[in-house]
């Protein structure tokens, strides 16, 4: 589905109010996607992931988290991988209804504009990360709250 110019692909406007046209939703156990493994333990690998596993995941990672249609996501790690997709992630935060800003990178100096301008209530790091990011909020111009 493409939205905007569709030459050679079904626009979204003609599938509106047509739903007839829309694929029949996928078996919960399908694989929705292979996810390319951190290479932890070596060689990254692919990884089955299925429409259920995701499910589960975001709605889980949502409750826990206080995830809503209010939530303001930043992803700031690298958004091919499970943490930043699911935990809650943006998979999470769209599904609640809720608003993910995409940052070109991790570091401080840039995420905290982002913060700040895009009124940002959840963000997903690790630890190193939020060590890094905990100093550098001490110093910072940027409102934060």
């Amino acid at each position: 589905i493409i939205a905007g110019d569709a030459a050679g692909f079904t626009a979204l406007a003609v599938l509106a109010g047509d739903l007839e046209q829309l694929p029949p939703d996928p078996d919960p156990q399908s694989v929705a996607f292979l996810q390319i493994s951190g290479g932890s333990t070596g060689l990254s690998k692919l990884i089955p992931r299925t429409h259920d596993d995701y499910l589960y995941s975001f709605r889980a990672s949502n409750a826990i988290c206080g995830i809503t249609q209010d939530s303001v996501y930043l992803v700031a790690l690298p958004a091919a991988h499970n943490f930043p997709m699911s935990s809650p992630g943006f998979f999470g935060t769209l599904y609640a209804g809720g608003r993910v800003v995409l940052s070109p990178g991790a570091g401080p100096e840039t995420a905290f504009g982002l913060i700040a301008r895009e009124r940002v209530t959840c963000v997903g790091l690790v630890p190193p990360l939020a060590l890094l990011w905990e100093q550098a909020a001490a110093t910072t111009t940027q409102d934060l709250s």
